[in-house]
């Protein structure tokens, strides 16, 4: 029987000393047998329709997703400012239209078996449709209805903002997403990455101010479709014809800045009572989805599965499990504990990566992890709406056919790349310490991975 960790999508579900080590590239590690690797995964069409960019994959099933991105993301505007996008989409998405109620779409949505959601991060916001295809006319024109003109209802609006006000109260008492954000504001300060901003400042934000901003951002300038599912190309471009064409051009936002930043070493500790002491490390990452974004994935792979199999026979604890991260910004590999013995867990962390970064990983131990790392990323893009964000993804990277080349790259990458890259990257960890002070070793979190 298979125990080997699969990838990890919610800091909810982290075990007991987990490990999380996050790369903006799928690094899972399933050890069932590879499937074929298909030598070309997808065709996806790029239309222009009238000034919006659509991008088309057809598929067969009997499921339709369309995902709308805006680029941007609160790393556009001051901190203060911090809440005010994802504050403004989840009023679009949550709230009424100006042809239907709130709840009126939440009961057509939930009696058609269809979804929308928002999703916002850093450099960019998303409105997700997932829905069968026998209901899709149905669900786009709710959709559609919800980017094109939504109702900004004053009612909607503080319900969602007391939401988020009570949400982030609650982020305030979970350990592992206080320490996240205490570690992401120390080691990137002056950057703005607090996207759900703060309660003084959601409070000061209007409904008036929320619709002039979200109006902003939906504008042909910032905004492209992604749609997978049996629909073809005139019948995507009449629906986007019919609706979508008459937003604002509006004004290209100015790429920010996505330079490599070396993460300097370094620490900050809080203490907190309790049992469990929590860890969130961050070290340096390469420009995602370049070649040594991939190289460094594949490599991270490896570790993750050296780590679980040390940690397992030395301490009988889980091993470390990989994740997913899609910040195009400011890159990064994050390491994540929550352990009862702090200084044991990054002994053993510092012993596998010097280890790994002498030694290396052979051309047979690569070629398995890579059969691995492209079933596992093939099974995660099955559903429509994973494809639809995998896509969006892409094109924030700046080239969606890398969906096609993705394979390719992963098969031709050279063993001395993915240890270089190892190399490269994971030479120091900045901490941020969560937990009793005495039962860390100041020393450990200092140490260079050399």
């Amino acid at each position: 029987m298979n125990n080997k960790p699969t990838a990890l999508f919610s800091l909810k579900s982290v075990p007991t000393v987990a490990i999380t080590l996050f790369i903006f590239l799928n690094c899972a590690t399933s050890c069932k047998k590879p499937a074929p690797i298909p030598q070309k995964f997808s065709e996806i069409k790029e239309l222009n329709v009238k000034g919006i960019r659509v991008y088309l994959k057809k598929n067969t099933n009997e499921v339709v997703s369309a995902q709308l991105f805006t680029t941007g993301g609160n790393a556009f505007y001051t901190k203060e400012m911090a809440g005010m996008e994802v504050l403004a989409i989840k009023t679009a998405v949550w709230g009424s239209t100006k042809n239907l109620s709130a709840d009126q779409i939440r009961m057509t949505l939930e009696n058609s078996g269809a979804t929308i959601q928002d999703i916002s991060d850093i450099d960019h916001s998303s409105i997700q449709l997932n829905c069968p295809l026998a209901k899709w006319d149905m669900c786009w024109e709710i959709f559609s209805g919800i980017i094109a003109s939504p109702a900004f209802d004053p009612g909607d609006f503080n319900r969602i903002r007391e939401m988020m006000v009570s949400d982030l109260k609650m982020k305030e008492t979970e350990p592992l997403a206080k320490e996240e954000k205490m570690a992401m504001n120390s080691v990137f300060s002056g950057m703005n990455l607090n996207n759900w901003g703060n309660e003084e400042y959601l409070n000061k934000i209007s409904v008036e101010m929320a619709k002039s901003y979200y109006d902003s951002i939906m504008a042909k300038s910032r905004i492209f479709l992604v749609v997978t599912g049996k629909v073809s190309e005139e019948e995507i471009t009449k629906k986007v014809n019919m609706v979508m064409t008459g937003l604002p051009k509006g004004k290209m936002m100015a790429a920010p800045d996505t330079n490599l930043y070396m993460i300097p070493s370094g620490m900050m500790i809080e203490a907190r009572e309790g049992n469990m002491n929590y860890l969130f490390g961050l070290s340096s990452a390469p420009k995602p989805n370049s070649k040594d974004a991939i190289a460094l994935g594949l490599g991270l792979s490896l570790v993750n599965e050296r780590l679980w199999e040390e940690f397992k026979t030395r301490k009988g604890w889980p091993g470390p499990v990989l994740g997913i991260r899609n910040n195009h910004l400011h890159p990064f590999v994050g390491i994540m504990f929550d352990s009862p013995l702090p200084n044991e867990s990054l002994q053993i962390l510092a012993e596998v990566l010097k280890s790994i970064k002498q030694t290396g990983f052979t051309v047979d131990q690569l070629k398995t992890s890579k059969d691995r790392y492209l079933t596992r990323h093939f099974m995660n893009l099955e559903p429509n709406h994973a494809q639809c964000l995998q896509i969006g993804r892409y094109v924030l990277a700046g080239d969606y056919r890398l969906w096609d080349d993705f394979s390719g790259m992963v098969t031709n990458m050279p063993a001395e790349r993915v240890n270089g890259t190892l190399k490269k990257y994971l030479k120091t960890i900045n901490w941020t310490y969560l937990g009793k002070k005495e039962a860390v070793d100041e020393s450990l979190l200092k140490q260079t991975i050399e």
